[in-house]
């Protein structure tokens, strides 16, 4: 495959880590790339120089799509957050059939839903107990949280780690910080994000070969809580609402479509 092909996936994954309803863990499983990235970051020191061809193109494009992404979304986030929040929770279902697919992998169960389920109602109950509005104020503490959540939703394929954000508040605060460069957030949310990944991989990699089925459900009930947490509350039936149901159609016609297809040349 080409540096072009690489640079693509590294630029959607990086735009998946970083958008609200995508996971750049399930853009990379689409891809059919993802063990193979979560087998190099494990063995590092014996694969990274033998697999430069892919880390080199992947890392550049992924850092594109974050910094490029990040700008605009800061602006959109601004101006039409209301609308913003509708368009990521109908890419966030449109991801469903992929993420399914990807959890019912190496076979189904009976007990599965209860899984799905059960992960959904206790992550929406503990959403309502941690969320809140920290307007433009984020310390470097929260940004290390953020961080963590961050290389969680890396890490872990389904887990939307700005859709958890946006839920708890933190998003647009940490948004705003980072395009405004500021370096007592950057990077305690970089540390962050490096002590969850280092801590992550050969857990996640161990889990899935043991547990596939269920780890992915409970990640399933985990994308399935992020949809109810990041959509505002409704209290007038008005033209805004109907234009941002449209847009959350939008989106998930768009990132269904979007999955289809990088599920069909993962398999080419």
């Amino acid at each position: 495959m080409s540096f072009i092909n690489y640079f693509a996936m590294g630029l959607i994954i990086g735009v998946g880590s970083v958008a609200p309803g995508v996971s750049g863990g399930s853009m990379a499983i689409a891809f059919g790339i993802y063990e193979k990235i979560v087998e190099i970051l494990t063995d590092f020191r014996k694969k990274a120089v033998s697999e430069l061809h892919f880390l080199v193109p992947l890392a550049i494009g992924g850092i594109i799509g974050i910094g490029a992404f990040l700008l605009g979304l800061n602006f959109l986030f601004d101006k039409y957050e209301f609308f913003m929040r509708f368009l990521f929770a109908g890419v966030m279902v449109g991801t469903f059939p992929s993420v399914y697919s990807a959890a019912t992998a190496q076979g189904y169960k009976g007990y599965y839903p209860l899984i799905f389920i059960g992960t959904m109602l206790i992550s929406i109950f503990g959403y309502q107990l941690i969320s809140g509005d920290f307007g433009d104020k984020i310390t470097p503490f929260i940004a290390a949280i953020c961080g963590i959540i961050i290389g969680v939703g890396t890490i872990i394929p389904g887990i939307s780690a700005s859709a958890v954000l946006m839920a708890l508040g933190f998003y647009k605060p940490l948004l705003a910080s980072v395009t405004e460069f500021k370096f007592a957030i950057i990077i305690p949310t970089v540390l962050g994000f490096v002590i969850a990944v280092a801590l992550l991989l050969n857990t996640v990699k161990w889990l899935f070969c043991m547990y596939h089925g269920e780890i992915s459900f409970i990640l399933f009930g985990l994308l399935g809580s992020s949809i109810a947490a990041i959509i505002p509350k409704i209290y007038v039936i008005n033209t805004s609402f109907f234009i941002a149901l449209a847009l959350s159609v939008f989106g998930a016609i768009a990132s269904y479509i979007f999955g289809k297809k990088a599920a069909q040349k993962s398999h080419d």
